[in-house]
Formats: structure tokens, C-alpha cells, sequence
């Protein structure tokens, strides 16, 4: 029942938010991480199931970037993210902020947290919030999205991602 409910959400988000995601590839990271844009990101504030808060105002605030990446409990492709993504964390863990947020409303707290340790993730984690997936213009899970420190939509990026990926992209978020 989780996934038609899930489906029943990406349908909506893609019909709400247009082709609005940049750089979207299936596959691989690109060879240029992203093109700058102007769009600003619209304000969030996201909870971890640790009780971290993250919000864009937040994050201007302290001069960090802010990278969300979009997972289910149940998504294949997102379990390959997630060590890869806890890896690079480690390494960016002070610089930007990083969150992990479920599309799915029925991994809430209890289900992330299970995830997390069963997991071994060790960046922050969140209950499932789809309406936070639609109003950041995302359509679905495996996705992770870059914002800059002032505010911009730096990238939507919808793949599976090496470490080197990450670090790729992370790199230049540091930049814009």
C-alpha cells in the first residue's frame, strides 16, 4: 500500500512542479556537477529524527551550504547512495549542512532510526515529509539537491553517486 500511495505522491509532485529539475540524469554524475542558476530556494525547516534542526534560514545564517538528499526506506538505488553519502559526510560534515529526508510518509521516526543504524548512516536523517519533496521541486527518491550558502537552488541531481561524485559536487557548492 506504501508504494501506491508513494507513486500517487510522485505523480502529483511531477504534475505540481513542471520540469523545473536541473541536471537530472539517471545514471552517472555529470562531468560538470551543475550550472549556476538564480533560483532561489523556498524556505524549509526539516527536523532530524536526533532532534537537529536544518532550515534555510539556518543555513544562511551560518554561511553553509545545504544539501537534502531524498530517500525511502525501501529504494534500492538510495541504499547505494547511502554509504557513499555517509563516506563524504564525514569528510564535509562541518562545512555543510547535510540531511537526509524520506519521500515516503510512512518512514517515520521509528523507521528512520532503525534505517540509520541498521544502515550505518551517518548523516542526519528525517521522517518522511512528500510535501518538503514538492515544494523543493524534487519528483522523486535518490535524489540530492545542492543549496547554496545565499539561498540558491545550486542542483537536483537524481543518480546513484560514487564518493568522488559527491566530493565532485560538493566541492563546487563550497564555490557558489
Amino acid at each position: 500500500m506504501h508504494h501506491l500511495v508513494t507513486q500517487i505522491l510522485l505523480v502529483a509532485s511531477i504534475s505540481l512542479t513542471g520540469n523545473k529539475t536541473l541536471n537530472h540524469d539517471s545514471n552517472t554524475a555529470p562531468e560538470r556537477p551543475y550550472a549556476a542558476t538564480e533560483e532561489k530556494a523556498p524556505d524549509f525547516q526539516i527536523e532530524s529524527v536526533d532532534g537537529e534542526t536544518i532550515s534555510l534560514k539556518k543555513s544562511i545564517e551560518e554561511g553553509k551550504p545545504t544539501v537534502i538528499y531524498f530517500t525511502a526506506s525501501w529504494c534500492p538505488k538510495c541504499a547505494k547512495n547511502w554509504p557513499t553519502l555517509s563516506e563524504a559526510y564525514e569528510e564535509y560534515k562541518d562545512r555543510i549542512n547535510i540531511i537526509a529526508v524520506s519521500i515516503d510518509p510512512t518512514d517515520d521516526a521509528s523507521v528512520m532510526k532503525k534505517l540509520a543504524k541498521e544502515r550505518e548512516i551517518s548523516f542526519p536523517v528525517a521522517a518522511g515529509d512528500p510535501k518538503l519533496m514538492v515544494k523543493l521541486g524534487v519528483s522523486g527518491q535518490a535524489t540530492t539537491m545542492g543549496i547554496s550558502a545565499q539561498g540558491e537552488v545550486a542542483f537536483r541531481k537524481t543518480a546513484v553517486m560514487s564518493t568522488q561524485d559527491y566530493r565532485v559536487l560538493f566541492d563546487e557548492l563550497l564555490k557558489a
